[in-house]
C-alpha cells in the first residue's frame, strides 16, 4: 500500500488535532503494520505498506492512538492480538495500542515455515470497544462460543 503525501498529511493533521483535544484517536486500517499483532510477524505481510517506517514515525508520536488491523485472520486468543508498539526516535515511550481486529469467517495461524494455515472449525470473533473519559477497554469476542476471550485497559495519557 502507497500513502500519498496528502494522505499522510492529513492523518498528522487529524492526530493533532484530537490530541489538543486531550481525546484518543481510533484508527482503522486493513493491512497490519510489520512486526506490531499477531499474524504481522509472517513474511506474507511484511510488504503491506510501503512506507511502514514514515507511518509507524507518525503514529509513533501519540501515546493515545489506538491502530486497529485485520487482514491477517489471526486468532484474537493468542497473546499478541494486543500490543504496545514503541517507535525509536518519537520520544513517547509508552508508545501507542495495535490490536487484532480477528475475523469473521475463516481463521489463520502460522504453519511454521513462514506462511499461514487456516484454522479448523467455526471462526467467528470480534472486539468490542468502550471509551471512558480516563481509559479504554478493549474486550476481544468468539461469536461462534458465545463467549468473551480476553480484554485489555489501557490508560489514557489525555485524561483530566
Amino acid at each position: 500500500m502507497w500513502l500519498s503525501e496528502d494522505q499522510f498529511r492529513w492523518l498528522e493533521d487529524r492526530l493533532a488535532y484530537w490530541a489538543r483535544r486531550r481525546k484518543p484517536v481510533m484508527v482503522v486500517t486493513h493491512h497490519p503494520l510489520p512486526n506490531t499483532v499477531s499474524g504481522s510477524h509472517n513474511q506474507l505481510y511484511s510488504r503491506d505498506y510501503l512506507q511502514a517506517d514514515r507511518l509507524l514515525a507518525i503514529l509513533g508520536r501519540h501515546r493515545d492512538v489506538f491502530l486497529f488491523c485485520g487482514h491477517t485472520h489471526w486468532d484474537l486468543g493468542l497473546s499478541d492480538w494486543y500490543v504496545r508498539r514503541v517507535v525509536p526516535g518519537t520520544a513517547n515511550l509508552d508508545g501507542f495500542s495495535v490490536v487484532n481486529t480477528g475475523a469473521v469467517q475463516t481463521g489463520y495461524t502460522d504453519d511454521g515455515k513462514g506462511g499461514e494455515v487456516s484454522v479448523p472449525g467455526t471462526f467467528n470473533q470480534g472486539l468490542q470497544v468502550e471509551v471512558f473519559r480516563d481509559r479504554v477497554v478493549v474486550k476481544a469476542r468468539d461469536f461462534a462460543a458465545g463467549n468473551w476471550l480476553k480484554q485489555i485497559t489501557v490508560p489514557l495519557s489525555t485524561r483530566i
